[in-house]
């Protein structure tokens, strides 16, 4: 995320009510997030993702190894995408 690369994906995920036993699953570890909204086209997202790491940075927190995304309203929901909403979470951890 600090070299400014937000297009690349590792992994997705998915919540699930019950875990299952003949595939390979990754626990989210709890801790704490900042969350913020990115309101449009995805390939304005870097300028949501710069303004998290900058409070992250004002607020003397240490980025933890994972950011998350979840889609709240796409093409399925609203009309345009301009009108997308994406869910950005950043895991961090106290310095």
């Amino acid at each position: 995320m600090l070299d400014g690369d937000f297009d690349n994906y590792y992994y997705l995920y998915n919540r699930l009510e019950t875990v299952p036993t003949q595939t390979i699953t990754y626990a989210k570890e709890a801790g704490f997030c900042v969350i913020g909204y990115h309101i449009g086209r995805e390939t304005t997202i870097d300028q949501t993702y710069a303004k998290l790491l900058h409070y992250i940075q004002k607020a003397h927190l240490k980025l933890g190894n994972w950011a998350y995304e979840e889609y709240i309203l796409d093409e399925i929901s609203v009309n345009g995408i301009d009108h997308y909403v994406t869910k950005i979470m950043i895991e961090v951890r106290e310095k």
